[in-house]
């Protein structure tokens, strides 16, 4: 019986000992948009360029094909603080007329830089 015991305060002593703390991961989710990104776009510019830079928007919505918004979400995993952003694009006869940006955040990551890392690189993407 005590046997029992100590290997329980063990056993607990251990899983304390590592942390006690269960692993969350970092979550990442939408378009990361950031200010050099942004910067790329121009009133002017068409879809097709629009979508070259930015990539697809996230939300296309059937009502307002005219609209474009890029969403982008960031979950600490450890301290679970969340970060959101949001860009919103407006066309007219499919050329870019305005702009509108949440303060854009950036998003601060231990996994990917998006800042530093090269686009036409692949060696940056190996790990």
């Amino acid at each position: 019986m005590t046997v029992k015991i100590i290997a329980m305060l063990v056993c607990s002593a251990t899983l304390f000992a590592c942390g006690g703390i269960p692993y969350r991961i970092d979550i990442e989710q939408g378009n990361i948009v950031d200010r050099q990104v942004l910067g790329g776009l121009r009133i002017g510019m068409h879809k097709n360029q629009v979508r070259q830079v930015l990539g697809n928007a996230l939300l296309a919505d059937m009502f307002h094909k005219n609209r474009w918004d890029y969403v982008q979400y960031y979950k600490n995993g450890r301290s679970q603080s969340i970060q959101e952003g949001k860009v919103s694009l407006y066309f007219t006869n499919d050329l870019l007329s305005r702009i509108e940006a949440d303060e854009l955040i950036e998003i601060k990551s231990a996994n990917v830089n998006y800042d530093t890392r090269s686009k036409n690189n692949v060696d940056d993407f190996i790990d």
